[in-house]
C-alpha cells in the first residue's frame, strides 16, 4: 500500500512520524522539567522554612544574652532594647516558619516552640526585675534547663527540615535523571524513525527513479529490449514507468517502420533506376505489408510499359517490312497502305495504354509520397511523447527542490533547538548547583540538535546528487527528442525525393502523349499515300526511313522475351532481404 502512494503523501507521512516521534519527546521532557521546578520550589520554600527555624534559635540566644548584660553590665537601657527586640525578632521567625510550612506536624511543633520560649522569656523578665547579680543565680537553674528544651525542640524542629530539604534534593536529581532517559530515548526512536523512513524511502522513489534513469538512458542508447520496472505502480513512478514503456514501444515501431521504409524506398530506387537504365524487365518483388500495393503498381506500369513498347517495336517491324514491299510491289501500294494504317491505329491505341499506365505510375508515386509524410508525422508524434517525458522529469527536479527545501525547514529546526539549549544551560550556570543537572541536559539537548543539523545537511546533500542524476536524465531524453527531430527532417528529404520522382512520372506521360500525337499524324500521311499513288515511291522510302529510326529507339529499351519479340539483353530483377 505504502508504495502505491504519491511521492508527496510518502515525505509527509515520514516528516509526521519523525515529528510525532520529537513532540513526543519533547512532551517528555517537558513534564520531568515541570516536576523539577515544582520540586525546586518546595525545597526553595523548605530552606526558608530552616532559616526561620535557625532565626528563632538565634533570637532566644540573642534575648539570653541580652538579659546577661542587662544583669551584670551599666548600660542596662540597650540591653533592655535588645532583648525586646530578639522578642519581636523571635515572634515574625515563628509566624514565617508557620506560613511557610507545609507539614501541620511542624507548624504544631513551632507552636509547642513559642509556647516554650514564652515561659522562658517569663523568667527572663524575673530577672530584669530582680536586678542583682544575687537574683541572677537563682534564676540560672531555671533558666539553663528551660533553654535546654527549647534548643533540644528547635534541634527536631531543623533535623526534620533537612531532611526534607535532602529527600527533595534526592527526588530533583531523580527527576534529572529520568528527563535525560527521556530525551534521549526520545531521540533516538526519532533517529530510528529516520533511518527506517529513508530507508523506505529509498527503496520506494530512489531506487525506481534510478532504474528508469537506466532504462531511458538505454533506450537512448538504441537498445530497445531493455526492461523497465514499476509500470504496475500508482504513484509518480508508475505514470514515469508507462511514459517510458509508450516511448519504448513507440522507439520499436519507428525502427520497424525505418527499416520497411528504408526497404521499400531501396527497393523502388532500383527499379526507377532500371527504367532508367531502359530495362523493361525490372519488378519488385518481396515488399512489406504497408508496401504491397507499391509493389503491385509499380510491377503494374512496368509490365503495361514493356507491353506497349513491345507492341511498338512489332509495329516498327511491321513498318519496315511494308516499306520494303512498296518498295518492291507499287501495284500492291494501296493494300500495304491500308495494312500501314491499321498498324498506326494499334499503335496508337498502344500508346493511349501506355499513356494511362505512365499516369497510373505517377499517381502511385503520389501515394508513395503521401506514406513517406504519415511517416515523417509519426516521427515528429514521438518527438512529442519525448517532450512529455521531459515534462515528467522537470516534475521530479521540483519535488526534488521542494525536498531540499523541507530538509532546510529541519535544519533550522535543529538550530532553533541549539540555540534554546544553550539559553538553557545559560541559565542553568546562573542557578548555581541547583542548576547544575538541567545544565548536563541542556548540554544533550545541544549535541542531539548538532546531529539533527548534520544528518540534516547529509540528506540534502544526498537529494541534491539525486537532482544531478534527475538533470542528467532530462538531458538525455532532449537528446533523444533531438534526434528523433533529425530524423523527421531526414523523412522530409526521402519525400521530397519521392515528389521528384512523382513529377519526373508526369512528365514521361507528357512526353508519351505527345508521341501518339506524332502516330496519329503518321495515320494521316498514310491515307494521304493512298490517295497519292503517284508520289508512293517516294513515300515508301520515307516511311522506310522513319520506320528505322522507331526500330532503333525500340531497340534501346531492353524487353521481356515473349515468343514474337526475344529479350536483347538479361533484365535486371531486383532482390530484397526478408
Amino acid at each position: 500500500m505504502f508504495r502505491n502512494l504519491s511521492i508527496a503523501r510518502k515525505l509527509v507521512i515520514a516528516f509526521a512520524m519523525l515529528i510525532t516521534a520529537s513532540v513526543i519527546s519533547s512532551l517528555s521532557v517537558y513534564s520531568n522539567l515541570k516536576k523539577i521546578e515544582a520540586s525546586a520550589a518546595a525545597n526553595d520554600n523548605s530552606i526558608v522554612v530552616a532559616e526561620a527555624g535557625k532565626a528563632m534559635m538565634a533570637a532566644v540566644l540573642e534575648q539570653q544574652n541580652a538579659v546577661r548584660g542587662f544583669v551584670v553590665a551599666s548600660g542596662k537601657g540597650d540591653f533592655l532594647a535588645a532583648f525586646r527586640r530578639h522578642r519581636d525578632t523571635f515572634e515574625d521567625a515563628v509566624d514565617r516558619f508557620k506560613h511557610h510550612t507545609k507539614m501541620p506536624d511542624q507548624a504544631d511543633r513551632a507552636e509547642r516552640l513559642r509556647g516554650m520560649v514564652h515561659e522562658w522569656q517569663a523568667l527572663q523578665q524575673r530577672k530584669i526585675a530582680a536586678d542583682t547579680a544575687s537574683g541572677f543565680q537563682v534564676l540560672v537553674a531555671a533558666d539553663q534547663n528551660d533553654l535546654n528544651a527549647v534548643r533540644k525542640l528547635s534541634a527536631e524542629m531543623l533535623a526534620i527540615q533537612e531532611k526534607v530539604i535532602a529527600d527533595r534534593r534526592a527526588d530533583q536529581v531523580s527527576t534529572g535523571h529520568g528527563a535525560i532517559v527521556s530525551l534521549i530515548v526520545g531521540e533516538f526512536l526519532a533517529l530510528l524513525i529516520a533511518l527506517l523512513m529513508g530507508w523506505v524511502l529509498t527503496r520506494s522513489i530512489a531506487r525506481p527513479v534510478q532504474s528508469l534513469s537506466g532504462a531511458m538512458r538505454s533506450l537512448a542508447d538504441g537498445k530497445l529490449d531493455v526492461a523497465v520496472a514499476g509500470e504496475g505502480r500508482r504513484d509518480e513512478i508508475g505514470d514515469m514507468a508507462s511514459t517510458v514503456l509508450v516511448f519504448q514501444r513507440t522507439a520499436v515501431e519507428k525502427r520497424r517502420a525505418d527499416t520497411e521504409q528504408r526497404d521499400a524506398v531501396d527497393a523502388v530506387a532500383g527499379g526507377l533506376g532500371a527504367l532508367a537504365a531502359s530495362d523493361l524487365t525490372a519488378s519488385l518483388s518481396g515488399l512489406p505489408a504497408g508496401y504491397r500495393k507499391l509493389e503491385d503498381d509499380f510491377n503494374a506500369a512496368v509490365a503495361a510499359l514493356s507491353r506497349a513498347m513491345g507492341a511498338v517495336a512489332r509495329g516498327a517491324d511491321a513498318i519496315r517490312t511494308g516499306s520494303e514491299e512498296i518498295s518492291t510491289a507499287s501495284g500492291d501500294l494501296s493494300q500495304r497502305t491500308e495494312q500501314q494504317a491499321a498498324s498506326l491505329a494499334e499503335s496508337a491505341a498502344a500508346l493511349d495504354e501506355v499513356t494511362v499506365s505512365v499516369r497510373d505510375s505517377a499517381a502511385g508515386a503520389a501515394r508513395a509520397n503521401v506514406i513517406v509524410t504519415q511517416a515523417r508525422e509519426e516521427a515528429e508524434r514521438s518527438g512529442a511523447v519525448v517532450r512529455d517525458t521531459i515534462e515528467a522529469m522537470a516534475a521530479i527536479e521540483r519535488s526534488s527542490k521542494e525536498i531540499g527545501e523541507i530538509i532546510g525547514l529541519i535544519d533550522g529546526i535543529a538550530f532553533q533547538t541549539n540555540l534554546l539549549a544553550l539559553n538553557a544551560g545559560v541559565e542553568a550556570a546562573r542557578a548555581g548547583d541547583a542548576g547544575k543537572g538541567f545544565a548536563v541536559v541542556a548540554a544533550e539537548v545541544r549535541a542531539l540538535a548538532q546531529r539533527a543539523a548534520d544528518a540534516a545537511n547529509d540528506v540534502k546533500a544526498r537529494v541534491g546528487s539525486s537532482e544531478q542524476q534527475v538533470a542528467h536524465g532530462a538531458r538525455f531524453v532532449r537528446e533523444t527528442g533531438d534526434a528523433l527531430d533529425r530524423i523527421a527532417r531526414h523523412v522530409g528529404d526521402i519525400s521530397g525525393v519521392v515528389a521528384t520522382i512523382a513529377t519526373s512520372t508526369e512528365q514521361q506521360s507528357s512526353s508519351l502523349a505527345q508521341v501518339n500525337i506524332a502516330v496519329a499524324e503518321m495515320d494521316g500521311v498514310t491515307q494521304q499515300n493512298a490517295a497519292m499513288v503517284e508520289e508512293s515511291n517516294a513515300a515508301t522510302r520515307s516511311l522506310a526511313g522513319e520506320a528505322d529510326a522507331l526500330a532503333r529507339q525500340v531497340a534501346a529499351f531492353t524487353l521481356p522475351p515473349t515468343d514474337e519479340h526475344p529479350a536483347r539483353i538479361t533484365g535486371w530483377r531486383p532482390a530484397l532481404a526478408a
